[in-house]
């Protein structure tokens, strides 16, 4: 009889308004039965993609895992055995493949998850503001790491005599570091506050008891739970696409432009001057 009620409110014009009153009806001895009835029907699906997307999206997901964990671990212990290897450079590298490593082993793992199970968000509260935390730290790290290097090429290359000047600052490379991680970690806590675990429907449909459903609990941006955030929110997500993205991009690209002007003008006047001695001594 019950199974017959829900099956006509499945079929029905106003099928949530329905089964919102029905499924308590027929499953009111389990309340996880009763939430699976609505949720199933009149909720974001269980999973993000329909199964044949979501199994090429999760052996992507491995492959990438593999590779990344194999590929930045084997940086790291190669800069760190090899003496010779313990240059500047090998030092950002090695930064740059410790970001990645917690990226892979830390945010990966959350989406494959969050594909295969979006909701009840199953862990501890607090974990939702450290996944939000950790992705946009690790993020700004690679950011800055490749800025500071690209940095340090062109004064290298342009200006050599000024390099001289600030050996005492080049010689702090751990320092250097240590502020790329404590710069992006003050700059992600804005966006991990602005993240949360929350009920999305806050009382049973139709009712006004304040009874959250327990299976609606979602990791998300707190905009989805407090529209009136949304300017605030709006206003994180310029200044991180501003400070982390489009400052960096274009100081890369005009520090690259001059150290490639720099070199074509040193190739053109050894070559020029190559030209004249041939010329004195023909």
């Amino acid at each position: 009889m019950g199974d017959n009620m829900l099956e006509a409110c499945k079929n029905a014009t106003q099928k949530c308004d329905c089964l919102a009153v029905m499924c308590p009806i027929v499953y009111n001895t389990s309340e996880e039965l009763k939430e699976s009835c609505l949720m199933e029907h009149c909720f974001l699906s269980k999973r993000a993609l329909d199964d044949n997307t979501l199994y090429k999206v999760t052996a992507l997901y491995m492959l990438i895992f593999l590779i990344g964990v194999i590929g930045n671990t084997t940086t790291c212990l190669v800069m760190k055995k090899h003496p010779m290897m313990k240059t500047h450079a090998s030092m950002y590298l090695m930064n740059l493949a410790v970001s990645d490593l917690v990226t892979l082993c830390v945010g990966l793992p959350f989406e494959v998850l969050m594909n295969w199970n979006q909701y009840p968000w199953p862990f501890p509260d607090f974990v939702c503001n450290l996944k939000a935390l950790i992705a946009e730290t690790t993020s700004s790290v690679s950011v800055l790491t490749i800025l500071i290097f690209a940095i340090e090429r062109y004064v290298a290359i342009c200006h050599p005599l000024y390099l001289l000047k600030v050996q005492p600052f080049k010689r702090n490379i751990r320092t250097i570091i240590g502020f790329t991680w404590v710069f992006s970690i003050l700059c992600a806590m804005p966006f991990a506050i602005h993240h949360r675990a929350d009920y999305l429907m806050k009382s049973w449909p139709g009712t006004e008891n304040n009874i959250p459903i327990k299976s609606s609990k979602l990791c998300m941006v707190a905009v989805m739970f407090e529209p009136n955030l949304m300017p605030t929110f709006k206003a994180l997500f310029h200044f991180s696409a501003i400070a982390f993205f489009a400052i960096p991009l274009l100081t890369i690209l005009i520090l690259y432009a001059r150290i490639a002007c720099k070199v074509s003008k040193k190739i053109f006047l050894i070559t020029f001057s190559g030209i004249l001695r041939e010329c004195m001594f023909a």
